[in-house]
């Protein structure tokens, strides 16, 4: 049984009209489109159904007519006569707000502040759509938009108590003096006006930046000035339609509060323009990565499993083994074993939390490239397109292995190459203090060498001097076990004062 209607995802409709061969019955018929959750209805010889799909707009009559050949070498062949997306027209109404002016809580702000309709001050649990009036002085038409408001509040079939002038009032959102409903009626104009809003946000985040900025007085003020203006201007233009000069005040003192801290916001950001030239790719890829992981866990409510705890405890099973491995590579590299330094538990778990987050970070990014795939359209319908997605998985799971070996491979091997240069310059690494630092071995006439330390898990202990090659790279040599009781072995830095690093 397929997926049916209301467990499918949808964010388009696509209307088709098709022919089905004679001799289908009537009961195949409906099973079937009903296994596929589209609407039917039957128009002179053939039917017009509804497809809902969740797919990217540009794509979507490519996708539906996969979804039809996918249907008929399941079911039946369908003779498609026409093809078309559904794309209704937004609501354009008032939305405007019943609120209680009168009985129970609101009762304890004064009459003249709940009665006043530019406060909202009750609960708000009622809402009507109205036209919009197209009365040209502003005035009329926020009157125009109360009369209806009421008149639909009034006739309203919704349960619950009536509405009552007494105790109620109709409150509207504040407008600019011109609204228009429909942007894409206008498609420059929206554009202008878009371009002159961000240009409008930099002017006011740029100046009030500048009052906070170690430049000279005039143009702290220049900048601060520049920027009030805008939000007083924004204020104002952004309330048109209310009476109250209180309120309008009060928005423009709060746009004012919001500018200073954007203002100090942008200064401290302006000190720290690297971080920002890192931090904004960074903030739009990990969007990227979550809408791709909404758009796949749409498409496949499978895909949820990945994200249950027996697969999370496989993978922790297989990042403690894999961190393991990790850490006795790494120690045989410098010509010990492993079982027998003295690792303690939490560095263990530390590699092994390296290694989940390698395989998940990578699970994580192609995942979203699979959703951002299957958004567009990649794979749909058909058996030849089911082939192609089927290798395509496994072109995945291929990739996704050799990702999470070359992603560890560059976190660990950075990570030690790290620690290495910190030892080779005498600095003892945070994280492998417990049994891996930079010390001196002082032999019994005095003469004190900087060495490398080796822990062992008994008595033993090992110790690496520092090599330079022919291309003057300074690196670890291999370690030599220490002669018990011969030698003092002392840590850089240590109270004992012979190794001063």
């Amino acid at each position: 049984m397929g997926i049916v209607e209301s467990q499918r995802a949808s964010n388009r409709t696509i209307y088709a009209k098709v022919r089905l061969p004679a001799g289908v019955l009537a009961e195949h018929r409906d099973s079937a489109f009903k296994e596929h959750g589209w609407h039917w209805s039957k128009v002179g010889e053939g039917y017009i159904i509804a497809m809902p799909l969740y797919c990217a707009r540009p794509v979507a009559l490519s996708v539906a007519r996969g979804e039809i050949l996918n249907f008929s070498q399941r079911h039946f062949p369908l003779e498609v006569d026409d093809l078309r997306l559904f794309s209704p027209p937004s609501d354009s109404r008032l939305r405007a707000q019943v609120r209680r002016t009168a009985g129970g809580w609101v009762d304890l702000w004064p009459k003249r502040i709940r009665e006043n309709k530019d406060l909202p001050i009750g609960a708000m649990h009622w809402e009507v759509a109205v036209p919009r009036s197209d009365a040209k002085s502003l005035g009329d038409r926020r009157s125009d938009h109360e009369m209806r408001a009421r008149l639909a509040a009034g006739v309203s079939e919704l349960p619950g108590e009536k509405f009552d002038l007494r105790k109620m009032a109709i409150y509207t959102s504040a407008e600019p003096a011109r609204v228009v409903p429909e942007l894409g009626a206008a498609p420059w104009k929206s554009l202008g006006f878009l371009a002159l809003l961000v240009l409008f946000l930099l002017v006011i985040l740029g100046g009030s930046s500048l009052v906070w900025s170690p430049v000279p007085l005039w143009t702290r003020l220049l900048g601060g000035g520049t920027a009030a203006g805008c939000l007083i201007v924004g204020g104002m233009w952004s309330t048109a339609n209310r009476r109250s000069w209180l309120v309008r005040l009060g928005v423009i003192a709060l746009l004012l509060v919001f500018g200073a801290l954007l203002g100090v916001f942008g200064a401290l950001l302006a000190t720290k323009i690297k971080f920002v030239v890192v931090a904004l790719p960074a903030a739009l890829a990990v969007c990227g990565v979550y809408f791709g992981w909404v758009h796949l866990s749409a498409l496949h409510r499978g895909v949820r499993v990945l994200w249950s705890i027996p697969v999370l405890s496989v993978t922790a099973a297989v990042s403690a083994v894999l961190g393991r491995s990790a850490v006795a590579i790494w120690l045989g590299a410098l010509g010990v074993p492993s079982e027998r330094i003295a690792v303690p538990g939490w560095f263990q778990f530390l590699a092994a939390a390296a290694v989940a987050i390698s395989i998940l970070g990578v699970a994580v990014v192609l995942g979203a490239l699979c959703g951002w795939a299957r958004y567009y359209g990649a794979g749909a319908g058909g058996l030849m397109a089911k082939a192609q997605a089927f290798l395509g998985v496994l072109l995945i799971a291929l990739l996704w292995g050799l990702s999470t070996f070359a992603a560890l491979g560059s976190l660990l091997g950075g990570v030690a190459s790290g620690w290495e240069s910190n030892l080779v310059d005498g600095r003892t690494p945070m994280f492998t203090s417990e049994f891996l630092y930079s010390g001196c071995l002082v032999e019994p006439d005095g003469v004190v060498e900087q060495v490398v330390v080796l822990e062992g898990s008994g008595a033993e202990r090992w110790t690496m001097t520092v090599e330079e090659g022919e291309d003057g790279a300074r690196t670890l040599g291999q370690a030599t076990p220490v002669r018990s009781g011969d030698v003092d072995l002392v840590r850089t830095g240590s109270e004992d004062g012979r190794c001063k690093g």
